[in-house]
């Protein structure tokens, strides 16, 4: 394949397009002819250079001057590299100079059509770091602000080229911790109450199970009737304690995204009073058992912040009372029915 030149390469694909099927060339062919007859691949890449239009041939023109900067700083670094072995007294410093040879020996069109794949790394960095527009001439400071978009990017690559090709930044991580914002709020624990006022395990088995039968038998009886002119209760009508006691009928003429809404109006009212009341228990107990599954996110929020207010009530409770058997039925509702124990932080 060595021998084969671009000549009789032309010839035979001519003879090829006469006779039918072309011939596939594998990786390797390609490779080999890098350096064959490069005064032909010129005249050939001249003849397509100049049919272009001139715009096209600007970007062209870019495109090679950064390919070329590429490779001169390639070999500056290998350069640099040499010489740290040199005072180092060690590494194979013939070998790389050949090497480094080799690469600046290589020019013109051999140079803008040899594919090296030790080059991938970089091709894919300096992708991102490739200019889009060819600009020629060094900046002018003196001028004052730029006049035109050209003289701008000139000062913008000047810049550019001051850089480093990597910056390390060194970072105090001790300070940055000392002022970095918490991502959460820190949530207090969940109020210890005394276990002798605490429900025992077989009568909250038993009171969710009723409880759970209770919400099955109201979804039934609502899935069966179409509420009309639902509307939920506002937080004015409910701490001006307007409300009678919750009824079935009440409960029904709201639907699902209005019970949800009232039960979440009524936990706001409850979060900020001392204790609840009777009438205020009633109200929280008929909407949970039957707003609708799946919670929205907003809901079980509420729920969390009533099971928190009902468990800080009974730790300043001391012996049992009404309140506190309401708040034990409210309490294994929120955490154990609707799982906010597992949830609250």
């Amino acid at each position: 394949m060595e021998a084969t030149t671009l000549v009789s390469l032309r010839d035979e694909e001519t003879k090829g397009h006469e006779k039918g099927p072309q011939r596939k060339y594998t990786r390797s062919d390609m490779e080999a002819l890098r350096f064959v007859q490069p005064e032909y691949q010129l005249e050939l890449f001249e003849r397509v250079y100049w049919g272009l239009e001139p715009t096209v041939r600007l970007e062209l023109d870019g495109i090679f001057v950064a390919d070329s900067n590429k490779k001169k700083k390639r070999n500056r670094n290998r350069n640099k590299n040499k010489q740290r072995n040199r005072n180092n007294g060690g590494g194979d410093i013939a070998s790389e100079e050949q090497l480094v040879a080799g690469t600046s020996n290589q020019s013109g069109m051999g140079e803008n059509m040899q594919c090296e794949e030790d080059d991938i790394s970089d091709d894919s960095y300096d992708g991102i770091l490739k200019p889009a527009f060819l600009v020629e001439g060094e900046p002018d400071f003196e001028s004052g602000p730029p006049v035109d978009g050209w003289e701008y990017l000139r000062r913008v690559r000047w810049e550019a080229d001051q850089l480093p090709d990597v910056k390390v930044a060194k970072l105090n991580l001790n300070e940055i911790n000392a002022e970095q914002t918490p991502y959460m709020p820190k949530i207090p624990d969940l109020p210890k109450c005394p276990t002798n006022l605490l429900p025992s395990k077989k009568w909250e088995d038993y009171f969710l199970n009723e409880f759970s039968e209770l919400r099955k038998a109201f979804s039934q009886l609502s899935s069966s009737l179409d509420p009309s002119n639902s509307s939920p209760i506002s937080k004015s009508s409910i701490e001006d304690q307007s409300l009678v006691a919750p009824t079935v009928a009440t409960i029904l003429n709201m639907d699902a995204v209005h019970r949800a809404a009232t039960l979440r109006n009524y936990i706001d009212m409850a979060e900020s009073l001392e204790k609840l009341s009777r009438h205020d228990c009633l109200w929280l107990f008929a909407l949970c058992a039957t707003v609708d599954m799946p919670l929205h996110a907003d809901t079980c929020a509420s729920l969390r912040c009533l099971l928190r207010k009902c468990l800080g009530i009974l730790a300043t409770k001391l012996e049992m009372d009404d309140e506190v058997a309401m708040l034990s039925v409210l309490v294994s509702i929120c955490g154990k029915y609707f799982g906010q124990y597992d949830n609250t932080i």
